[in-house]
């Protein structure tokens, strides 16, 4: 599932890589997946890299839901360049991220779909065993198909 040519780190918000690549996010993906406090509770954030280094992805989790009242792990967002889409990269950093809760925090992510492409990676993810439960569309008081 992990594509051939990249590589996972799981870092820090305070990492110097992070804020560049969530800036070239386009505007309304960035605003939906890490605007507003969506980002405060954030505690991990794997990074997906090429061989060259550079950032091709990126996701987030936190040790609680994003109002911070639920102690629920939660991954809340995901974004990969488009170039790299389809190559197993979200998939990777749902894995690296789903372990890295399972180690910190003894169980399981959540993740919000708050699209269609979110809902089917989620869906992916599960089907490929990757431990994580998933909403449908909660976020958006929707529920996609």
């Amino acid at each position: 599932m992990e594509k051939e040519n990249s590589r996972i780190e799981i870092v820090g918000m305070e990492d110097q890589r992070v804020w560049p690549f969530i800036q070239q996010v386009p505007m309304a993906s960035r605003a939906l997946l890490f605007g507003w406090d969506r980002l405060r509770p954030v505690e991990f954030v794997g990074l997906a890299l090429d061989d060259e280094g550079s950032v091709i992805g990126l996701a987030t989790l936190a040790p609680t839901d994003e109002s911070g009242e639920q102690p629920r792990p939660t991954i809340i967002g995901v974004w990969v360049v488009p170039a790299h889409r389809k190559q197993g990269v979200g998939p990777a950093l749902m894995k690296a991220l789903s372990q890295q809760c399972l180690e910190s925090y003894k169980m399981a992510p959540t993740a919000d779909a708050v699209s269609v492409d979110g809902l089917k990676l989620c869906r992916r993810c599960v089907d490929a065993g990757i431990q994580l439960e998933y909403n449908n569309g909660v976020l958006l008081g929707m529920r996609l198909p």
